[in-house]
């Protein structure tokens, strides 16, 4: 197996465990924040968010991961774009941190719970979109240039990306959210296992 065989697993499992760890980490910690005074059943419920963390650390250090994966593959192409891939999802794994340790501080600090909340909240509906749509609108199109990929994952991604600049603009309610989240969802999903089981194409460069 060649070596570019083994980077498109290896992103592909990336994305793949990114969704998953942020999904899943991200539920568990806004069932606890989202209880009616929950400072007052916060400890009871330490090791859901605990675990919660831990995933949401887990899909932060994933997205560097796929950057990281992706840099040396951009760069063939567009040196420029490569480093804005990179330092867009640098930025969206350092907001995802953020977010996954104010809980914690919540714990530590709870007098000042409703001040980190609402930097929290800020965090994980404004400036995590941000950076990921940003660095999500560059991959898509250094994809749709190359045809590294199906061009229809590309303009399914920009499609989905669009979706989540909406969503970021205009705060729809939880159910709306889902609604628009769900292609973005649903192509990442589809990425991760395309690059693991068919991989890069480089047949149409």
């Amino acid at each position: 197996m060649n070596s570019e065989k083994i980077i498109a697993r290896f992103i592909g499992a990336l994305f793949l465990i990114a969704m998953f760890s942020s999904l899943v980490g991200g539920g568990l910690i806004e069932d606890v924040l989202s209880k009616v005074n929950f400072l007052d059943t916060i400890y009871q419920s330490a090791t859901q968010l605990n675990a919660g963390v831990i995933l949401e650390i887990v899909n932060a250090i994933s997205v560097i991961g796929i950057a990281i994966l992706f840099y040396p593959i951009i760069k063939i192409k567009n040196e420029s774009l490569a480093i804005g891939y990179v330092c867009f999802r640098i930025l969206e794994s350092i907001f995802c941190l953020a977010a996954a340790v104010i809980p914690l501080a919540i714990i530590k600090l709870n007098s000042d719970a409703e001040m980190l909340i609402i930097i929290r909240n800020t965090i994980a509906s404004t400036l995590i979109p941000l950076g990921f749509s940003l660095g999500a609108l560059i991959l898509y199109f250094f994809l749709y240039t190359t045809k590294l990929l199906p061009r229809f994952i590309s303009i399914w991604g920009f499609i989905a990306v669009i979706l989540i600049m909406i969503l970021n603009i205009f705060k729809f309610d939880m159910s709306i959210g889902m609604f628009l989240a769900l292609p973005i969802i649903l192509n990442e999903i589809v990425m991760g296992i395309w690059l693991i089981t068919k991989g890069f194409n480089r047949s149409d460069n």
